[in-house]
């Protein structure tokens, strides 16, 4: 007998054993118990999916000889197991925040202190005395102009990184129900918060299109500004080599559409919806070892959300491979309140 489980909970796994081969399995599920046979490991099994107020449990065990009863006594105690998690889940969220807070904050700042090294060794100056030292400097970013700007650019990114974790977990501690919504320009908010990633699209030989557009919208900008930030830093990651990415613009009587497309990692049929999960990291990009904890694109949905939006990701059929890997054109569409004069 081979048994499968997963958890949701609050749009997060909590707990699974499923390979993610069968997660489109799950996503077809539609009752609580039926025997059929499964058509991508052609063994006959029975399962089903028990929804709960904060989302699902999916039970499902391959064995031709399971009785109802059987299942029903195996779900009735998974269940059990489901409500606990869920308990514990929502009692260590604060601290589990801080600690990933901690680890991000620590990860981005040593990584702005590899940069300054980069274009001022240590050991240049270790030696000298500290009168002599801003001219040291002074002399090393004159010799390397370009290397220092690159250099300028990666840390702007990562102190942007930073104070976007800083507000996201800041916002989320908090007992803040509705955000203050501001009247802003979507296509200067767009080109803002993409500066601090030009040079990683730059040096993967990505183009950048963004079309015009002249409405506003309502907007809190410190927290949708973190949306667009994670979106720019998956697009950064996760984008083909010479590849394009276009920003285009609608609107219509109450809303601004942000549409962005791209060639991207490919993302298969069942994992849609599941890269808005939290701790969810694609097939592919496990696979490619681009893939990271799982977070951004989690807070993107929720952010997106609370200033009074929707966000989708319209995934695309293959059209490429690069190193085994591969690429599709993907979309990310976002909807937002349009400000109305």
């Amino acid at each position: 007998m081979i048994t499968y489980f997963h958890f949701i909970s609050q749009n997060n796994i909590i707990l699974s054993n499923i390979p993610r081969t069968l997660y489109s399995e799950i996503d077809k599920c539609k009752v609580e118990n039926i025997f059929c046979t499964c058509p991508i490991l052609k063994k006959t099994k029975r399962h089903g999916k028990k929804n709960t107020d904060s989302g699902f449990l999916y039970l499902c065990i391959y064995d031709e000889n399971v009785t109802t009863q059987q299942y029903k006594r195996i779900l009735d105690i998974l269940i059990l197991v489901y409500n606990q998690l869920c308990k514990i889940s929502d009692c260590d969220t604060e601290e589990a925040r801080s600690k990933v807070l901690r680890h991000n904050i620590n990860n981005y700042n040593a990584k702005i202190q590899d940069e300054l090294e980069s274009i001022i060794p240590q050991e240049s100056i270790a030696k000298k005395d500290w009168k002599a030292t801003v001219n040291i400097i002074k002399k090393d970013i004159q010799d390397n102009p370009e290397n220092t700007a690159f250099t300028l650019f990666r840390i702007l990114k990562n102190i942007k990184l930073i104070n976007a974790e800083m507000n996201v977990f800041d916002l989320i501690n908090s007992n803040i129900e509705e955000l203050d919504l501001q009247k802003h320009s979507i296509h200067k908010v767009v080109g803002i918060t993409l500066q601090p990633f030009f040079l990683d699209f730059i040096q993967n030989s990505n183009h950048i299109n963004i079309g015009n557009c002249y409405e506003d919208v309502l907007i809190d900008y410190s927290t949708f500004s973190v949306v667009l930030g994670h979106i720019w830093d998956n697009a950064s990651k996760y984008m083909g080599i010479e590849s394009e990415l276009n920003i285009q613009f609608q609107s219509d009587s109450t809303s601004v559409i942000v549409e962005i497309s791209m060639q991207s990692l490919y993302i298969e049929e069942n994992e849609a919806e599941a890269i808005f999960m939290k701790n969810y990291s694609g097939i592919w990009a496990n696979k490619a070892s681009l893939n990271g904890y799982g977070i951004g694109m989690y807070y993107a949905k929720k952010l997106t959300e609370m200033n009074g939006g929707s966000i989708v990701f319209q995934r695309g059929d293959r059209s490429y491979m690069i190193g085994g890997i591969p690429y599709a054109n993907n979309k990310i569409i976002i909807r937002l309140q349009k400000y109305i004069s």
